[in-house]
């Protein structure tokens, strides 16, 4: 009797770690474009959450966006590259080459991210749409057929939604923490675990920074504690 071909099953984020040529966009560890899409995408979900926070309205929002997108990625980024060559005794390789091989770690973290903060938005306000449908049906015939709108109808309480928005970020965190661990294994197979280091620092210290502006009162929102 055959036996049936069993698909094979892959880590997710696993094909970040692939340095073999893609058919379209060649080699992941020599595409800059594409590493700065990953560190663009990371750091722009920190500064998307904290640009709603109570703390942002006191800075002007081109110096933010200038701060969180290029000087604070530039600084964070160089400094663990700088790192990761003195702790390898890779001076050969130069810091460009290490940030693009590096960058991808950041995907995980950042993606959790983006869904804690708009989980946030979701889960604060899913019960609205009660009320809005209510508003829609007096709007399209001219008399309340749903009954009046409950515009108190919001969800759940930000303090509630924390707890969900830590684990979400707690999550991203192992996994760019894995990530940078496959990618010290992948380039730095004899000093894997010195490799690692500065890129968990920076994973942490973002992780960190992610729920520090989680726990401060979304002003845009207009649900300060």
């Amino acid at each position: 009797m055959l036996q049936e071909d069993v698909p094979e099953c892959h880590l997710p984020g696993a094909e970040l770690l692939d340095t073999s040529r893609r058919s379209a966009i060649g080699r992941l560890t020599q595409r800059a474009d594409i590493a700065a899409l990953a560190i663009v995408f990371t750091f722009a979900a920190l500064l998307s959450a904290f640009a709603m926070t109570g703390p942002a309205y006191a800075l002007n929002l081109a110096l933010l966006f200038l701060l969180g997108l290029v000087v604070a990625p530039f600084v964070l980024l160089t400094t663990a590259a700088t790192m990761t060559r003195t702790l390898t005794g890779q001076p050969a390789r130069s810091i460009g080459a290490t940030v693009v091989a590096c960058a991808y770690t950041l995907v995980p973290l950042g993606l959790s991210i983006w869904i804690a903060h708009y989980g946030f938005h979701l889960l604060t306000g899913i019960l609205t749409i009660v009320p809005v449908t209510q508003s829609a049906a007096i709007d399209l015939l001219g008399w309340a057929a749903l009954g009046e709108p409950l515009w108190r109808l919001t969800g759940m309480q930000s303090g509630a939604v924390y707890p969900i928005q830590l684990g979400f970020v707690l999550l991203g965190t192992a996994g760019s923490m894995a990530m940078a661990h496959g990618v010290s294994l992948r380039d730095y197979p004899d000093r894997a675990a010195r490799a690692s280091i500065p890129w968990i620092c920076v994973i942490l210290l973002l992780a960190a920074l992610a729920l520090w502006i989680f726990g401060q009162p979304m002003e845009m929102r207009g649900v300060g504690e």
